[in-house]
């Protein structure tokens, strides 16, 4: 099952989001993005029950951001464009309009 994930571009703004991963298991998370003006890059923190597992981690696009989490059976995510980008990375400006976190489960 795949989901889009809406991602919020302020940062240190944390929200929650309840996603399905299989047609009968849902999983709510928490979101805190956080932008490193000096490197240019957004990076998501992500709890799950109140506890945290993942922290830090620099969304970098086209890439499976749980591929090394996969333990914890909470699917894939890719940062994908939307449309035609401006940029190779999503910046300040351009996260939640250029970009969208695309969340797949397992089945």
């Amino acid at each position: 099952m795949t989901s889009i994930v809406p991602m919020i571009a302020i940062p240190n703004h944390s929200y929650s989001c309840t996603i399905p991963l299989t047609t009968k298991r849902n999983v709510t998370l928490r979101f805190t993005m956080q932008y490193n003006e000096v490197a240019s890059i957004w990076y998501v923190f992500v709890d799950k029950d109140d506890k945290n597992i993942l922290s830090s981690y620099p969304l970098i696009p086209a890439q499976d951001i749980l591929e090394q989490f996969q333990y914890m059976d909470i699917g894939h995510a890719y940062i994908m464009p939307k449309t035609q980008i401006t940029a190779q990375f999503p910046n300040y400006n351009t996260l939640d309009s250029e970009w969208v976190l695309v969340w797949a489960g397992d089945e």
